[in-house]
């Protein structure tokens, strides 16, 4: 569980470092990432949602333990509110 923090928590840094080179709001949706943490695969489930202010975006990180490419979980999910800028 706690390696799955980290796997999400990585991921909201890695977006928060992605706006220093835009301005633009994120893009609404889902996407996918495969990460390689603590001899681990992992897939993290990023949904961007709008919220009721135009320049900040919700976005709910979802962890799942991959095991022989099966989808274990979710282990775990963190929610983080993210800037236009």
């Amino acid at each position: 569980h706690t390696i799955a923090r980290w796997v999400a928590e990585n991921e909201i840094e890695r977006v928060r470092l992605s706006r220093l080179t835009t301005n633009r709001p994120l893009a609404l949706g889902t996407r996918t990432t495969r990460i390689t943490l603590g001899r681990r695969d992992w897939k993290v489930m990023a949904t961007t949602k709008p919220t009721s202010h135009p320049w900040l975006r919700r976005i709910d990180f979802t962890v799942f333990a991959l095991i022989n490419n099966i989808e274990v979980g979710p282990i775990d999910t963190v929610t983080a509110f993210i800037g236009r800028y």
